[in-house]
């Protein structure tokens, strides 16, 4: 279940944009700040997780085989600074 606050067409834009400036090489890092999962439940944490780390599909690489958006694409390193 998703929250509301997800919106699946913005999150495969930012990936799409992220492998494309990966692959140019104009990227370095991508940085990830403030609330990666609205109420923090694990089904949400774990879903993040997910979109940073999964491996895309060979055919579309800013998605995974079940056609989820992921940053997995990329060559970039993904940092996520702790909060307070």
């Amino acid at each position: 279940m998703l929250v509301s606050s997800y919106d699946p067409a913005v999150l495969q834009r930012f990936a799409d944009v992220v492998r494309q400036h990966a692959t140019k090489g104009s990227l370095d890092a991508v940085v990830l700040t403030g609330d990666i999962a609205t109420t923090g439940d694990i089904e949400e944490l774990e879903n993040a997780l997910e979109f940073i780390e999964a491996p895309p599909d060979f055919r579309q690489l800013a998605q995974t085989a079940a056609k989820e958006p992921t940053l997995g694409c990329s060559d970039c390193k993904v940092e996520i600074p702790p909060t307070s």
